[in-house]
């Protein structure tokens, strides 16, 4: 059965605005407090993109409207950290708000360019951010859906017909969290299926 992750929403979000410096969050499955955020290609309309933050993540949880807005400006013309490495290194929330500027202006080559050019970097912001680990993020495509994965050794994707370690990243979230669609062929065709004995 093809799977997917859409956002699901109780309130009238044209009359609400963002709660969270970065931009909108929601919660998210209790088994998926690890991943940070997930990229929406299609959110309300057609190549819209939109990202929807974990409201329960430790990164996301970190980000403080002054520490966005630090970051905003220090990192205004590049997201190369190294130049405000002391300023960015010394507040948790400031290197929280670098992460998810990368993500959300995708800058694997700054990532990627850090372990030669500061290897030290790296490991010591996701240890400041409680994300020894990596950063989990998902991309949510109609065609191309797939995970993205920061640690101290690089920015790797993983995509879903590629890679079965995504289900070590999103587990099944339990049924309260899933919503089973069935398209209105099978339903009105349903008769003509085999009885199973």
């Amino acid at each position: 059965m093809p799977r997917g992750l859409s956002p699901l929403w109780t309130s009238d979000l044209a009359s609400e605005r963002p709660t969270h410096p970065a931009g909108l969050v929601s919660l998210f499955a209790p088994e998926w407090n690890h991943v940070c955020g997930v990229s929406f290609s299609g959110y309300a309309r057609h190549l819209e993109e939109k990202i929807v933050w974990n409201f329960e993540n430790p990164i996301v949880k970190a980000v403080t409207p002054e520490a966005w807005t630090w970051s905003r400006t220090a990192f205004a013309q590049s997201l190369d950290p190294l130049a405000e490495k002391g300023s960015l290194l010394m507040e948790k929330g400031r290197i929280a708000s670098w992460i998810l500027m990368c993500l959300q202006e995708v800058q694997i080559e700054i990532w990627e360019g850090l372990k030669e050019r500061d290897p030290s970097f790296l490991p010591a912001a996701l240890k400041a951010v409680s994300a020894s680990k990596g950063v989990v993020y998902w991309v949510e495509h109609s065609s191309d859906p797939r995970l993205r994965l920061l640690t101290a050794d690089g920015w790797s994707v993983h995509r879903r017909t590629k890679d079965n370690r995504i289900a070590e990243y999103l587990p099944e979230p339990g049924v309260e969290w899933v919503i089973t669609v069935e398209d209105f062929l099978t339903r009105r065709h349903e008769h003509l299926r085999p009885k199973q004995k």
